[in-house]
């Protein structure tokens, strides 16, 4: 009897299991650790200058992250990695070339649904080299990688 309740529970465990690695007949992969996928930032401007303003920061932040060692960045979807990066970005027009940059992003682990990181941004618009620098460095460390670049 106890053999057979034995086989019983390791059938059953096998059928869990294959479920959980098949879902709907694809195998599902397990995300890499150390990897981000950099999704589209909002574009929240009051003028009509369309995504491409947010679509440079976002470049930028991604350019910066690849540099990172031991960090795969993704710009194409949220398949098959660890976190997700997601923000908006709003450029303001000031007087006399006095342009400010808001930027609202938050880390999101893919694995948990938890955010690791969420901040807001505020700055000239000179600096958004600066900031797209420091979103990077926040977003290694958030993931717990140490904050070492390949050299530009």
């Amino acid at each position: 009897m106890k053999t057979i309740l034995t086989i019983v529970v390791l059938i059953v465990a096998g059928a869990v299991m294959t479920r959980l690695v098949i879902w709907n007949g694809e195998t599902v992969a397990q995300p890499a650790v150390n990897s981000v996928a950099v999704l589209p930032f909002e574009s929240l401007s009051p003028e009509n200058e369309g995504p491409f303003f947010a679509d440079g920061i976002r470049d930028g932040v991604s350019t910066r992250l690849a540099k990172v060692i031991n960090l795969k960045v993704t710009r194409q979807n949220s398949a098959n990695v660890a976190y997700v990066l997601k923000g908006s970005v709003r450029h303001e027009r000031g007087e006399e070339c006095h342009d400010r940059i808001h930027f609202y992003g938050q880390l999101i682990d893919t694995r948990t649904h938890a955010k690791i990181w969420t901040q807001e941004y505020d700055r000239e618009l000179c600096k958004v080299w600066q900031l797209q620098c420091e979103i990077a460095q926040t977003v290694a460390e958030s993931v717990h990688i140490e904050r070492r670049f390949v050299h530009d």
